[in-house]
């Protein structure tokens, strides 16, 4: 029970000056309870338990926030790392759009500079997980427009491609809640596997610069998916009807006009391509 309170001091020492950065009054047993169950809740997602980095399982704590909040040489955003801790020990809601440009930006980065996505795109994802867990996303959920008139035509299909996406739409149910994401989502692992086959073919991936430094948007999803079967065919090794034809189906339930901002789009498109290896059939060759 609550019978005593916490008061959480964060500070930074520089030289021999002694700086306050936060000062969290009151936080009683019950919230840290509350956090810490809900950090279990997370940590057990599988994508989180397979994914190892540093030779541990991916495990959320703080420092997820500090990964794209940092304080470096080359920017100093400490201080939306304090505004959000502050947030989820207070219980106070967290602006969904600005988290996710945060992430965001970071991904980008990465993307650009030739570095792996995988570590930021899955800690974006488990940030995002623990604060929705903890109900502390604010402006959400917003509606898509979709095409109600097919909604079915999909839902009986139970093809490999589907069953193990499924798997995924179902434990993070929150982030899959429509068509469009679940078509985004897809296409990403479509797109990996085509830069799969161009690194086997030819030591490079040529078709990463169509992405546009991960800067997407509808318009832009719905014209490379074309050209993404068009480069598969000339390479003789279009092995994904079935993953072809979940994407249209769902793009076909999405419509037009995604209530989805390009921090949005290009997330869930990145995610995708980060978790193509959940779609390769046993005995298919990957690339490391």
């Amino acid at each position: 029970s609550n019978v005593l309170s916490n008061n959480l001091l964060f500070y930074e020492k520089i030289n021999a000056a002694f700086r306050i950065l936060l000062y969290v009054e009151d936080v009683l047993p019950s919230r840290l309870r509350e956090l810490f169950e809900t950090k279990r809740i997370v940590d057990k997602k599988t994508i989180f338990k397979n994914f190892t980095w540093n030779d541990h399982s991916l495990s959320f704590t703080f420092g997820n926030i500090w990964h794209f909040y940092p304080k470096n040489r080359e920017q100093d955003d400490s201080k939306y790392f304090l505004e959000i801790t502050n947030n989820i020990f207070t219980s106070r809601k967290v602006d969904y759009a600005f988290l996710l440009n945060g992430i965001s930006k970071k991904i980008r980065k990465d993307f650009v500079n030739n570095y792996n996505t995988n570590v930021s795109t899955f800690k974006g994802l488990q940030l995002l997980d623990y604060l929705n867990t903890l109900n502390l996303l604010n402006n959400f959920s917003g509606g898509i427009n979709m095409n109600e008139g097919i909604t079915d035509l999909f839902t009986d299909r139970d093809t490999y491609v589907d069953m193990k996406a499924n798997i995924l739409f179902k434990e993070f149910p929150h982030f899959f809640s429509h068509p469009a994401q679940k078509a985004i989502f897809l296409q990403g692992v479509l797109t990996q596997f085509l830069f799969d086959i161009q690194w086997r073919e030819r030591k490079a991936t040529p078709f990463r610069t169509k992405l546009q430094g991960l800067n997407l948007d509808e318009k832009l999803v719905k014209k490379l998916l074309p050209e993404i079967q068009n480069k598969l065919e000339e390479y003789g090794k279009n092995y994904y009807r079935e993953l072809e034809a979940s994407i249209s189906g769902y793009m076909l339930q999405a419509g037009n006009g995604w209530k989805l901002s390009k921090d949005e789009i290009s997330f869930y498109y990145v995610l995708g391509m980060n978790l193509s290896y959940l779609f390769n059939k046993e005995g298919e060759k990957t690339n490391e």
